[in-house]
């Protein structure tokens, strides 16, 4: 998660004090980071970076590697406004800007292995296991505001904070299809936090590249070891190439 740039001008002031109107929802998603200069705004992996066999986090990829169904908690802090609320938007989008226009949905193979035919929500690969969630969007959606997501309030119902705080809220998510998965394709996927105030004007935007796969600590020591290089120098030898 590296953090990219302020955006200080009138423009996202206005945006602020909702003067300006969210355009980002008839737009699709991006994967740029931003935190707004008045409301810090981070996202964590709850747990250390590799537990057992279940999932796996690479520093050196910024990149989450982890099975199906497995529960992952992120830890996503923001700070709470003088007045109005706050709600927090997750959803799996394509890395590729080539698929920006593409939206991920669950294959029809292990939404009938799960027995889940008749689910209304049956097409989100992302669940969240917080109570309090909510699931938005459309299956065929492309704008941000029409795409497969998740909503969480950040609010405890809604409450107004009488001083500006900083506080974490631990997000649980689970993922119930894989990369290789037909409606996947094994292309590359990002996990999307947007911190959105009553308006749905736009405070925080944090990526994390996410790879759901049968063999996360593989996979990951994998793609470290393609990224650093030792994979090609290490094929260079076998073939005599020094």
């Amino acid at each position: 998660m590296q953090y990219v740039k302020f955006e200080t001008d009138d423009k996202a002031m206005a945006t602020m004090f909702g003067d300006e109107p969210p355009n980002h929802f008839k737009k699709t998603p991006i994967l740029e980071e931003y935190t707004h200069p008045l409301h810090p705004f981070t996202v964590g992996i709850s747990g250390k970076p590799c537990s057992a066999s279940s999932w796996c986090y690479s520093t050196v990829l910024e990149k989450l590697f982890v099975k199906k169904k497995t529960p992952v908690t992120f830890d996503v802090s923001f700070s709470q406004p003088l007045k109005g609320t706050l709600k927090l938007r997750i959803m799996l989008v394509y890395s590729n800007t080539q698929y920006a226009y593409n939206s991920i949905t669950r294959c029809q193979d292990d939404i009938s292995k799960d027995g889940a035919k008749d689910y209304k929500f049956k097409e989100h690969v992302v669940r969240c296991l917080n109570p309090e969630a909510l699931y938005a969007g459309r299956e065929n959606g492309v704008n941000f505001e029409d795409r497969l997501a998740i909503l969480v309030d950040l609010n405890n119902g809604g409450s107004q904070n009488l001083e500006q705080t900083q506080q974490t809220v631990p997000v649980s998510l689970e993922f119930l299809c894989q990369n290789s998965c037909p409606t996947m394709e094994r292309r590359g996927t990002t996990l999307v936090f947007t911190v959105e105030n009553e308006r749905g004007h736009l405070l925080g935007r944090k990526s994390i590249s996410v790879k759901i796969c049968s063999c996360p600590k593989r996979d990951m020591d994998k793609d470290e070891k393609k990224a650093t290089g030792r994979e090609s120098n290490k094929n260079k030898r076998k073939h005599g190439e020094f």
